[in-house]
């Protein structure tokens, strides 16, 4: 009899040590690529940037946040997160927790969530994941525009034209400027979550600002075959929509490149390429006259080009340089301001 309950009382402490009474959880943490990985279980922080792993309390419900951030050239791949059902079954099955949280762009810092699942499973396995990221046309630019074969005309903020009258929100258009600091761009390549397509920002350097397609400003029904114009102006966003994302197409034999709307990227609307209304000018007209054909005459809007596009951006590298900062004490106030600024080549 003794023998037997000696026997009940052993099994019984080592079902409960299996189900976490009287053990902690663990969370082991593999990292492949360039990048680390930031655990945090209540106030208790770790970042991992090879394979690692960490005690935590057992308790079910205890919410853990995964941040991942990506090295440079890097982007992150969801990651896979399972622990082994130990209770309740013969054989011991993997399952996979719930991931939430997280966000679209995949080559900025994202965090996920979970939750510590009960006793009847063991520790929790996390495997993350980054890959070396294509840059495909990413880098900076001055944007020539060809469309009537003109020479020397570049992508630049407009002067006199804005989205809704507000002079944050130019629209765009071309000028003869040369390649100087107002014409500098920065191409972003971006990846979404379970979207295979290459998209890419347009940011202007000058500014900081991004070119974001916008809905029409022009009425269908009154100015026929001219609302597509004033399409696309500059914007700030903290956190870029998808109204700032374009995809690139390279003519192969010039290198040129079309540029479209993700936001018009549809069964219909897909042939819809910037182009510049009317061709490019000496001048941003802003016309106020509707009725007449020069209306926003060398505005940057779109065109449906029937799945043959016209290549008319030549995308030119512009190598930044930085003057040598400027350091300004102030003595009253006991502080120090920094200023320099950026040119192209």
């Amino acid at each position: 009899m003794n023998k037997i309950m000696t026997r009940i009382f052993t099994t019984a402490l080592l079902l409960m040590s299996s189900m976490g009474a009287w053990a902690d959880q663990t969370i082991n943490v593999k990292v492949v690529g360039n990048g680390s990985v930031q655990v945090g279980v209540g106030s208790l922080e770790n970042i991992f940037t090879t394979d690692g792993n960490m005690t935590v309390p057992g308790d079910a419900g205890q919410d853990v946040t995964l941040t991942l951030t990506p090295g440079n050239g890097s982007f992150w791949k969801r990651p896979t997160v399972q622990s082994t059902v130990l209770v309740g079954t013969r054989t011991p099955t993997v399952s996979q927790l719930v991931l939430t949280g997280g966000n679209g762009d995949h080559n900025s810092p994202t965090t996920f969530s979970f939750t510590m699942p009960g006793a009847e499973y063991s520790g929790v396995s996390v495997t993350v994941e980054f890959i070396d990221d294509n840059p495909g046309y990413s880098g900076y630019y001055y944007l020539q525009n060809k469309q009537n074969n003109n020479n020397g005309y570049y992508l630049i903020p407009a002067i006199g034209g804005y989205y809704y009258d507000n002079e944050d929100t130019p629209f765009l258009t071309t000028y003869q400027t040369g390649k100087d600091a107002n014409s500098i761009w920065c191409v972003e390549k971006v990846n979404l979550d379970g979207d295979e397509q290459d998209y890419y920002r347009f940011r202007h350097v000058a500014t900081g600002k991004y070119i974001t397609f916008n809905d029409a400003v022009l009425d269908y029904s009154t100015t026929p075959g001219k609302a597509a114009r004033l399409r696309l102006h500059l914007e700030h966003f903290d956190s870029p929509t998808d109204a700032t994302l374009f995809i690139i197409q390279k003519n192969s034999s010039n290198g040129r490149w079309a540029v479209r709307s993700k936001a018009m990227y549809d069964d219909v609307n897909n042939y819809y390429w910037w182009d510049i209304s009317n061709g490019n000018v000496n001048h941003y007209w802003n016309n106020l006259d509707k009725t007449k054909d020069d209306y926003f005459k060398g505005a940057l809007g779109i065109w449906n080009d029937s799945g043959s596009p016209s290549y008319n951006w030549e995308p030119e590298a512009a190598d930044l340089t930085c003057a040598t900062p400027l350091i300004t004490y102030n003595e009253a106030g006991k502080t120090f301001s920094i200023s320099y600024t950026v040119s192209g080549e």
